[in-house]
């Protein structure tokens, strides 16, 4: 009996047809993961992104403010914003209740409770306040500290 290549579905013209869709899939697939990857890396080196700093606010207003001076450049050192003054510490702030952060671009801005821009990191700072212990600095924020954020601290009065 003479067998019939198309007796099972398949013969040579359609096998030839289904290669060559086949290798279209292939190439389209390729391409598509070329793109992908050429994105990516092109908008790694673009991205001027900055993560946002640890911002550790009070909880309340306090009825008492303390009113020691502390002056220096705002910077944001590992994370944690903190002044660079005279001195060799560089305290970390614990912020009046209401201040918040924004972060514009390459800019880190600190934000009063009247949601005006106070000053950004790199700016020279003159704040009111006192320095504080860990307990006393994780009860007025009303949480503990990270374990990275090491103090001193420094507690700020509203400007």
């Amino acid at each position: 009996m003479k067998q019939n290549s198309t007796q099972y579905g398949c013969s040579i013209f359609t096998s030839r047809i289904k290669i060559k869709q086949l290798r279209k899939i292939i190439y389209l697939v390729i391409a598509v993961v070329i793109l992908i990857l050429i994105c990516g890396c092109s908008a790694s080196h673009t991205s001027t992104t900055q993560k946002t700093p640890y911002f550790p606010v009070q909880k309340e207003i306090p009825s008492e403010y303390m009113l020691a001076l502390l002056s220096g450049k705002l910077v944001n050192e590992g994370g944690f914003l903190r002044v660079n003054g005279d001195g060799n510490s560089s305290p970390l702030i614990i912020w009046p209740y209401g201040y918040s952060l924004e972060v514009s671009g390459d800019q880190i801005w600190v934000i009063d409770e009247k949601g005006q821009r106070l000053f950004a990191v790199g700016d020279t700072v003159k704040l009111g306040g006192g320095f504080l212990g860990t307990a006393d600095a994780e009860a007025r924020i009303g949480q503990a500290l990270p374990p990275d954020a090491a103090g001193p601290y420094f507690i700020a009065n509203p400007q």
